[in-house]
């Protein structure tokens, strides 16, 4: 009797040790540790310039209506009495963008103007309608989430990871007339017989 369970167990663990042994010598589920390591990195890689393209886009838009406000701005600044109020004006009515990329949809809006008299070798602020030669525009800032925020979190040793990041978009611009720049311009024909009074 005892010899039959001697032979059972001995079976068992023979059978054990040969399904064991099988096991470290299969090699078909190798290539799937490698497509799960592969897939995640294309993954993330994927979702990182989504999110790097968001934010791309979002600051040319951004950057796009600044300068439509400022030049508007600027071509309201002729030395005229008003000139600021409707260079202001201006700025406000040449943004026409919109954009769904930043987390408040809608249209972009002007968060303050500067006007400047002189911008070399310092700045010179005016309020001045008759000094106003440069304006500054400047937006309100717009911010983004980003997709990969949870992630990094999750993987962060320090456990501090920004899920969001702030845009914002400043433009410059001036009139300066080129005919006050050019020389005179002044013809006279020596051969002419007349006097002053032909002129």
């Amino acid at each position: 009797m005892t010899n039959w369970w001697k032979n059972i167990g001995l079976a068992i663990w023979v059978n054990l040790w040969t399904a064991i042994a099988a096991a470290l010598g299969d090699r078909r589920g190798a290539t799937s540790i490698y497509v799960a390591f592969a897939g995640t990195l294309a993954l993330s890689g994927g979702v990182l310039a989504l999110d790097i393209g968001r934010g791309v886009v979002l600051r040319s838009q951004m950057q796009g209506a600044a300068d439509a406000a400022a030049l508007s701005a600027a071509a309201q600044l002729d030395g005229q009495t008003g000139a600021i109020t409707r260079a202001t004006a201006a700025a406000s009515d040449a943004i026409s963008n919109t954009t769904n990329l930043a987390d408040t949809a809608g249209k972009f809006t002007v968060q303050s103007i500067v006007f400047y008299n002189d911008l070399d070798p310092s700045d010179v602020v005016t309020a001045d309608d008759d000094d106003a030669v440069y304006t500054q525009v400047t937006l309100v800032p717009r911010t983004i989430s980003i997709f990969l925020a949870p992630a990094l979190q999750a993987i962060s040793s320090s456990g501090t990871v920004t899920d969001e990041f702030t845009l914002e978009a400043t433009a410059r611009a001036g009139v300066i007339p080129i005919i006050c720049a050019a020389p005179p311009f002044m013809a006279c024909n020596p051969s002419e017989s007349g006097g002053a009074a032909d002129d």
